[in-house]
């Protein structure tokens, strides 16, 4: 496996200043020059070598130089982690069977590939060129949790047993425990899951009207931000029957939350991301099939895995064959009578409660009504362009539409702020994303062009070559972001105070209005929500639809961008018309 560099100061530092260019008056560019020119002389190069060191040190253990930086600003967190890293998404899946069958298919099939996972059986992948890529994203499968502490949280490892592992299955609030393995450490029999299920479903709620009204969800306080949900939890699990349901909470393989209320594909996406009480939020995955219509979900803590990672274990779920309905998850016995040895032909599902006294239930309550109003805030919006093809140019489709979402932005809101785009970086040990910056001076004049009226295929020609070699210095371990990220921590760490990260030009560059992600086409993965990364600002899941007619924009934002988000969406449309022209002329 490949070690991620640390790319040379030198080098990011001058790309650092062509990156801002674009976000910067001619009088901010000079003073952010002479701020680069003294960082690389006095605190950068004592920075740099720390990180030189660390990447020699980290490499030998399985990890990189940026792992601990990572790790540190993803469980350094306070916010509620849906409003803040967590994704909810749409999932790509057959359209075989409905409600009951097809929530137990869905978690049969997935459970098959978390159980592979343990007993070791998956193969490591490769990319499309041929390269290894790193399967430690993969631990997620064991399931887990984050869990919420004072200042910093931290992932607790699930177990990487197997055996007689449970799911947590969510509905209305409760939350039940149902075994999914067997002692071979096999998925039990899809028709012991799906009567299991409808166990959970047929399940009453035995207590008087009035208990139930003041009940809080099972998954209360882990919607609020991490430095209030661990008061809670140690306040909580002093109980030992607190203690016991929380344990299984960790080593659940994963959460399966039923929904029973059809709605529209954008309100669906929303709840899966922000909803309250909908799932455990600080657990790796739920996944979220609803039961009176095709929708499912998917809720994401993004800490340990990424959407590459994501992709590939739903396309691999998506893969398996259907198994009688019988047999348990072993795939290679020819004996499909009856479950396998040591496997349950039924399992009660138990529920799992807590012991809270009515002083923590009425603060809990009171805690979460922030959260709540606060979630009903963010909004998604989806647009739907025809795609921008050619029979003679060969046109980047991440490219193209980066160009449509710039012109959008500049159409809209009249200047350029900073885009993120993610880069799977899997090809290098431990290696996670990196940021691309979409807008460079090519793709902004080519905007600026079009807006006018005055777009020319050199225009075309230049935003995508520029496009490219961005892209391929990511590729290469050569981005600034990370590398950045790791100077300004390590400067910090060292007693330093950089006037370079308190400049205009990386405030600019690292507040990113547009923060931007894809998938490429929508196989696996349909579309995705997830919070805005700065106030004010709009989160773009974007695709290109599997039937190749269509690109797709899934906007993020707040309420307080309602007023103006229809013209942005409207700048989408105009946008893409326009480029699709261009390509037309220059074809």
């Amino acid at each position: 496996m490949t070690y991620l560099p640390v790319p040379p100061l030198a080098q990011t530092l001058a790309r650092f200043e062509e990156y801002v260019r674009p976000l910067l008056t001619a009088e901010e560019v000079a003073r952010t020059a002479q701020v680069v020119e003294r960082f690389a002389e006095h605190d950068g190069p004592a920075a740099q070598e720390v990180l030189e060191r660390q990447a020699a040190e980290q490499n030998e253990t399985g990890a990189s130089w940026l792992t601990e930086l990572w790790f540190a600003a993803y469980l350094g967190g306070r916010t509620p982690l849906t409003l803040t890293s967590n994704v909810g998404f749409e999932l790509t899946w057959p359209e075989r069977d409905s409600g009951v069958e097809r929530a137990a298919g869905l978690a049969h099939r997935l459970a098959r590939v978390h159980l592979d996972h343990l007993r070791g059986e998956i193969e490591p992948l490769v990319s499309p060129r041929g390269e290894s890529l790193c399967m430690q994203q993969w631990s997620y499968l064991a399931g887990g949790i984050r869990r919420p502490r004072a200042g910093q949280d931290e992932i607790v490892a699930g177990s990487a047993d197997p055996a007689r592992r449970e799911i947590l299955v969510m509905h209305a609030g409760r939350a039940y425990a149902v075994p999914i393995s067997d002692d071979t450490g096999r998925a039990v029999p899809l028709a012991t899951l799906r009567d299991a299920l409808e166990a959970v479903l047929t399940d009453t709620d035995d207590a008087p009207a009035d208990a139930q009204a003041s009940r809080l969800p099972f998954s209360a306080w882990s919607y609020l931000g991490s430095d209030r949900a661990a008061a809670y939890e140690a306040e909580i699990l002093t109980d030992p029957h607190n203690a016991e349901v929380y344990d299984r909470l960790v080593h659940a393989l994963f959460v399966l939350a039923l929904v029973d209320e059809s709605e529209a594909p954008e309100d669906h996406l929303r709840d899966t991301a922000f909803a309250y009480g909908l799932t455990w939020p600080y657990k790796p995955v739920t996944y979220v099939p609803c039961l009176v219509d095709d929708f499912v979900g998917m809720h994401i803590e993004h800490t340990v895995a990424d959407g590459g990672t994501l992709q590939s274990v739903i396309a691999m779920a998506q893969g398996l064959d259907d198994l009688p309905e019988d047999s348990s998850g072993d795939d290679s016995s020819g004996d499909t009578s009856r479950p396998a040895d040591g496997g349950p032909s039924s399992v009660a599902p138990e529920r799992l409660t807590w012991r809270l006294t009515d002083d923590v239930r009425e603060r809990i309550a009171a805690d979460v009504a922030e959260y709540v109003a606060a979630a009903e805030r963010c909004r998604v919006r989806v647009v739907r362009v025809p795609a921008i093809t050619s029979d003679t140019l060969r046109l980047s489709t991440d490219a193209m539409q980066q160009f449509v979402i710039l012109y959008a932005q500049l159409r809209a809101y009249g200047r350029v702020r900073s885009t993120y785009e993610s880069v799977d970086m899997r090809e290098y040990q431990a290696g996670r994303t990196e940021t691309m910056r979409p807008v460079t001076p090519q793709a902004v004049a080519l905007a600026r062009a079009l807006i006018d009226g005055d777009a020319t295929p050199a225009h075309l020609h230049d935003a995508l070559a520029a496009h490219k070699r961005r892209i391929v210095e990511c590729k290469k371990g050569d981005g600034i972001d990370r590398h950045l990220l790791g100077l300004r921590i390590e400067s910090a760490e060292l007693g330093a105070s950089p006037e370079l990260f308190e400049d205009t030009g990386y405030r600019r560059l690292t507040t990113d209005f547009l923060s931007t992600t894809s998938l490429g086409a929508d196989g696996q993965i349909a579309r995705y929500a997830f919070a805005p990364t700065s106030e004010g600002g709009i989160g773009i899941g974007y695709s290109r639809r599997e039937n190749g007619a269509e690109f797709e924009f899934v906007l993020n934002h707040g309420a307080a961008r309602e007023g103006d988000i229809e013209d942005f969406a409207r700048a989408i449309g105009e946008g893409a018309s326009r480029l699709a022209a261009l390509v037309a002329d220059a074809s």
